[in-house]
């Protein structure tokens, strides 16, 4: 009988352990793709909310900021010249049906398109995460994990070389927990874990068990005071009000820069 059973459980062993791994796979991909997505938009929609917050006490500050790439501009949309002036003489005719392009047009394709703009507007995106990086350390913080395995134990009877024992077991452990650093350098932190084990074959026992762990750790001297654990994030909060200024600061120098160089093709087409 010991000998059947050795021949034949591999196969049904085997196909279990088939099935068992194919769905972890397959929900671990599943898992991992919703979460980098949640956390894409999560950290957006926070960072978001933190420029416009601080923004609107910046003067000049652009109220619906997004760093989202732009469409590749397109100039169909504007009004063709349809005349001509006798001041420019032979060059008139070059203008027919040109592009009529106001300041106001101009400064609205540069501020979406211009390679110098979108770079300090994704700087200044980048000094907001770090904001909000800073702010995640101080709040409850979750964290999960688990495993899974298969083992297999062979176990003589008696002297007799063929007659052997198979042991098939399949152990899964899992955790879950969760920290929190608080605002005065102290530290909560709570852990569960579930141990699970089945026997595949034979008596087919199941054991488990679980522990629930939690600490609370408060520093008396080194490393203690709200000033002391906060210095970070009272950091990362001014260096964002910095670089809004900055940013506004850039804007302006921006517009006149623009507004400069359309008023001087104007005049050099004036003088042609």
């Amino acid at each position: 009988m010991l000998g059947k059973n050795y021949n034949e459980s591999p196969a049904g062993y085997g196909a279990l352990r088939q099935v068992v791994l194919t769905a972890a796979l397959v929900s671990f991909a599943f898992l991992s793709s919703c979460t980098r997505s949640h956390f894409l938009e999560s950290a957006d929609r926070e960072t978001s909310q933190i420029i416009k917050h601080k923004g609107a006490a910046v003067p000049n500050m652009e109220r619906d900021f997004t760093i989202d790439a732009p469409q590749p501009p397109s100039l169909a949309h504007f009004p063709k010249s349809r005349k001509t002036y006798e001041y420019l003489g032979d060059a008139a005719a070059v203008e027919m049906g040109a592009t009529i392009v106001i300041l106001a047009d101009a400064l609205s394709l540069a501020v979406h398109h211009n390679r110098e703009y979108l770079q300090r507007k994704e700087a200044l995106y980048t000094q907001a995460l770090d904001l909000t990086l800073a702010r995640h350390e101080f709040t409850p913080i979750l964290g999960a994990g688990g495993s899974a395995t298969f083992g297999e134990t062979r176990t003589a009877v008696g002297n007799n070389l063929n007659s052997i024992v198979v042991d098939r077991t399949f152990t899964a452990r899992a955790s879950a927990g969760v920290g929190w650093l608080l605002k005065t350098g102290g530290r909560i932190s709570s852990d569960l874990t579930v141990d699970f084990l089945r026997f595949v074959n034979g008596d087919l026992r199941t054991i488990s068990g679980s522990s629930l762990v939690t600490t609370l750790s408060q520093p008396l001297l080194r490393g203690a005071g709200t000033l002391t654990v906060t210095e970070t994030l009272t950091q990362a909060e001014r260096d964002l009000l910095y670089s809004l200024r900055n940013f506004a600061r850039f804007r302006k120098d921006f517009v006149v820069r623009i507004a400069s160089k359309y008023y001087q093709l104007i005049q050099a087409r004036d003088a042609a």
